[in-house]
């Protein structure tokens, strides 16, 4: 056999075994596996509170600013409807939201970061089963790495929009800079649930993922 008949032999080699993989559904485990990694290496440059930022101490309003003020149980109404002390009550539950949104997330990556872990497991256990994945089973595996790519670019979208903008407002917590300091606030804690919601969806494609390959691993 010529060199150029061997080359050309292994490269048919090669491409049946990488045929094989994918339809296998092996290399969409993997690009699975890669996608994740890349929106945990995301979440990961989430910018983190200062604690001076969300302390209670930070918005310092005389107290005759606040007298009257009503505790709202809704954001629906329109800023230029509220008084001044609906405005602090409301920028205080909305530090709250943030403060808890964020205890969600630290609690939402430990998890997901254990599950991943068994996710990888699970995955190499099925690679040694040498059995292809229905097409069903393809179908929702392709349609989460996609999920995960977008869930990634919307917690791209929402750095340096928490706690960096939160930051800024040091130094300016008086009443006159009241509308600046809600309208922060809002944005933040928009963010903030862009951030859960992404950080809480990318845990349940691991979990669904894994649920399958037990099943199949069963």
């Amino acid at each position: 056999m010529t060199i150029m008949n061997k080359v050309a032999a292994s490269l048919t080699l090669v491409a049946g075994v990488l045929g094989l993989a994918s339809c296998s559904g092996v290399a969409s485990l993997d690009a699975l596996v890669r996608n994740i990694n890349t929106n945990n290496a995301t979440v990961e440059k989430m910018d983190a509170a200062a604690e001076e930022d969300l302390s209670t101490g930070s918005l310092t309003v005389t107290q005759s600013a606040i007298n009257g003020r009503i505790v709202l149980s809704t954001r629906h109404r329109q800023e230029a409807e509220l008084t001044l002390g609906e405005k602090i009550d409301l920028i205080i539950s909305l530090r709250e939201s943030i403060k808890t949104k964020q205890a969600t997330i630290d609690a939402l990556k430990v998890t997901n970061r254990e599950a991943f872990a068994v996710l990888k497991t699970n995955i190499a256990s099925f690679k040694a089963l040498n059995e292809p994945l229905t097409a069903e089973e393809q179908a929702l595996i392709t349609a989460d790495r996609a999920e995960t790519l977008r869930l990634r670019d919307e917690v791209e979208a929402t750095l340096g929009l928490v706690y960096r903008k939160l930051a800024d407002l040091r130094g300016k917590y008086q009443v006159e800079n009241i509308d600046l300091i809600l309208t922060t606030y809002q944005n933040a804690d928009d963010a903030m649930t862009i951030r859960v919601q992404a950080v809480t969806r990318v845990g349940e494609i691991i979990s669904e993922v894994n649920r399958i390959l037990v099943d199949r691993l069963a």
